[in-house]
């Protein structure tokens, strides 16, 4: 930070040198300039011996708020879908939710091809993921397992 420095005094340009009683009211004025100021003052920390600006301290005012509800403004924020969800779930015309199988992303060298060919499609959501889902997912129709329609094909 930069140290706030007084700033010289401007003498009139004259050809002379000014009057001794000038002369004494300029250093009268010098001294008081560096005496009194407003916002901040020069001083000696005891830490080193540097010089730091010294703020004024002023009190603290105390502002009183309130806040008031509107009138018939009832309702909550609104459900927004979780985009990373959205392209992560699907969900069936019976209200299931279909996920990936996991196992399929790295390390397959290693993995049988009948085990890669098991591991393709999708499964259903287990049961205990079905609240998340919903909190994520909540304008898409998805329905608790319980009152899932069941598959009437044969």
């Amino acid at each position: 930070r930069a140290i706030a420095r007084p700033q010289p005094l401007q003498l009139p340009h004259t050809t002379s040198l000014p009057k001794p009683s000038t002369m004494a009211s300029v250093a009268f004025q010098m001294s008081s300039l560096s005496l009194s100021a407003p916002k901040a003052t020069l001083g000696r920390s005891s830490f080193g011996g540097k010089q730091v600006r010294l703020a004024t301290i002023r009190p603290v005012q105390k502002i009183e708020t309130s806040i008031e509800a509107k009138q018939g403004h009832n309702r909550a924020g609104k459900l927004k879908t979780n985009k990373a969800a959205a392209k992560r779930f699907k969900v069936t015309g019976t209200g299931k939710v279909m996920r990936r199988q996991a196992g399929k992303q790295h390390l397959l060298a290693k993995k049988s091809p009948s085990r890669k060919h098991s591991l393709e499609g999708e499964c259903a959501l287990v049961p205990g993921d079905y609240n998340n889902a919903i909190g994520q997912l909540p304008h898409s129709g998805i329905k608790k397992p319980g009152n899932q329609k069941k598959c009437t094909k044969p």
